[in-house]
């Protein structure tokens, strides 16, 4: 806090299932069901019948991933993945912009890959790899080319992640 002015990005940083259905729209009995299944998980679970379970901001950003990889036409089971995946890194999630979901061939099936993105970087379609780009550089093909030689994918998903946050951020301050 400077002088007597709150944070410009107050907001609380403890969520109830009660903030979040409000917040992102979601039926109670909808979230319920995501966390019974254990799509979805709190941060601090309830400790008992009839407690609140403790969702961080981090966890509700992956509640409102989640429920768009859902409204996309993704199963919950591989939504869950991918966003189990993504708050594994949440050391990133403030500066990500976009986050690329990568479905990679390996010897028994598939396994998922998650990269994320800031601003001022890249993202090769063809390897899924990462270029820095500046001002003063010109943007060749052959450097994403070089950025990651690893073209073993079956599926990429690129969410604009810094829209969602936007938009979910926004949907909090009014709790």
């Amino acid at each position: 806090m400077v002088g007597n002015l709150p944070p410009i990005n107050a907001m609380k940083d403890e969520f109830s299932t009660f903030d979040i259905c409000k917040a992102l729209r979601i039926p109670r009995e909808r979230l319920k069901d995501w966390m019974s299944n254990n799509f979805i998980r709190p941060s601090v679970p309830a400790p008992g019948q009839g407690q609140k379970a403790i969702f961080t901001p981090l966890d509700v950003y992956g509640i409102g991933l989640f429920a768009r990889l859902i409204e996309f036409g993704f199963k919950r089971r591989l939504a869950s993945e991918f966003i189990h995946s993504f708050i594994a890194q949440q050391w990133r999630a403030e500066r990500t912009e976009y986050i690329l979901f990568r479905c990679v061939r390996q010897d028994e099936g598939y396994g998922i890959q998650v990269s994320t993105f800031e601003q001022g970087e890249a993202i090769s379609l063809e390897t899924g790899g990462l270029a820095i780009l500046s001002e003063f550089s010109k943007f060749q093909d052959e450097q994403l080319k070089r950025a990651s030689g690893d073209k073993n994918w079956a599926t990429m998903v690129i969410v604009n992640f810094g829209k969602l946050r936007e938009d979910i951020d926004n949907s909090l301050k009014d709790l």
